[in-house]
């Protein structure tokens, strides 16, 4: 989104990303290089597992606004803006940092925030979501805050083919399988639809 808003206005966009992943095309590109690029074609982006060599090289391509994906501890870059995505569901995960929990940094490193971004929230009660605002606002009471909802677009057969609309899962006994890190995030979509995961 911020990439074509960029080029929407105007910039020449350079994306950021170390390439980690598992490997989805002839070029031995990860799938999250491909999606970045299938997503935002007008942007250049740039494979680097170390951002500030990325950035540079981005820079030397003619790009005039960087986006790092992740980016947060990496403080010896010098960023115009930070935004930070907290998912509503486990906002501060263990609690804990590397390699103890799941956290880069401490809550606090929130307070560098320009824009908080709750993704999930739709998927948490208006209690739980009102409670993790107060949090992060203990944090940073002056970024930005945006609620992010998640809404499938539809389904594909492993065959390939059109897309589904994902009404069309309602009813139907579905076998789920998925590689990320919040799997019942996944659960909950499909029960959403009114799909019965077997």
């Amino acid at each position: 989104l911020l990439a074509r808003m960029g080029v929407e206005a105007g910039r020449k966009v350079g994306g950021v990303s170390t390439g980690h992943g598992a490997e989805a095309s002839a070029d031995g590109l990860s799938e999250e290089v491909m999606l970045l690029r299938e997503r935002c074609p007008d942007a250049e982006i740039v494979v680097a597992p170390d951002k500030l060599p990325g950035a540079r090289e981005a820079v030397g391509r003619g790009c005039n606004l960087i986006i790092l994906d992740d980016a947060l501890h990496a403080r010896h870059l010098r960023r115009d803006m930070e935004v930070i995505l907290v998912d509503a569901r486990r906002p501060f995960g263990s609690g804990w940092l590397l390699p103890a929990g799941g956290l880069r940094e401490p809550p606090s490193s929130i307070s560098r925030a320009d824009v908080l971004v709750l993704s999930h929230a739709d998927a948490v009660s208006d209690d739980r979501r009102d409670e993790v605002v107060h949090r992060l606002r203990t944090y940073n009471r002056g970024a930005s805050l945006l609620e992010v909802r998640h809404v499938p677009l539809g389904w594909r057969s492993v065959a390939g083919g059109e897309l589904i609309p994902p009404e069309a899962l309602a009813g139907r006994e579905v076998f789920a399988f998925c590689g990320i890190a919040a799997p019942e995030g996944f659960r909950h979509t499909l029960e959403s639809l009114g799909a019965r995961v077997t």
